[in-house]
């Protein structure tokens, strides 16, 4: 279940949804590589990168496979077109989360340096993309808990 203070990114709003942690995690490993020195205390190799991306990848597929899987749960009417909302909302997310993973990744295949660090910025600007439709669906859900 997810609760909006969990994703808070901030303490003056806690209602408000922040950045989640795949967002922070592919975006410190992305600036890493990017900005090396601003990141000289982190001790991270591309081999690290590529486990972490391997790892995302699988977490993110067997979530949905799960939210696939319980999609056919029965729902009230008056609630099933919010829910068949958030579920696609869910959905979207975690296939553009499997982008961003994706056009990062090119990054470790790279033949030229600059052409790498496009592939991180455009795989950042991917996971923003899938982070606001993540938001949206905890949203959807929050909106749920309170009329239901």
């Amino acid at each position: 279940m997810f609760y909006a203070g969990n994703f808070s990114g901030s303490d003056d709003n806690p209602e408000k949804i922040g950045p989640s942690k795949t967002l922070q995690i592919l975006m410190l490993f992305a600036h890493k590589f990017l900005y090396p020195e601003f990141y000289s205390d982190y001790d991270i190799t591309e081999e690290h990168y590529e486990k972490l991306l391997v790892l995302l990848e699988e977490k993110i597929n067997h979530e949905l496979d799960k939210v696939e899987q319980e999609r056919e749960d029965d729902v009230d009417d008056d609630m099933k077109s919010h829910v068949e909302e958030q579920i696609n909302c869910l959905m979207d997310s975690g296939e553009l989360f499997l982008e961003a993973i994706e056009e990062m990744r090119l990054y470790l295949e790279r033949d030229d340096d600059e052409k790498g660090k496009e592939n991180l910025l455009r795989g950042i600007e991917i996971a923003r993309r899938a982070d606001k439709k993540l938001i949206r669906s905890i949203e959807i859900f929050e909106e749920l808990r309170e009329t239901h």
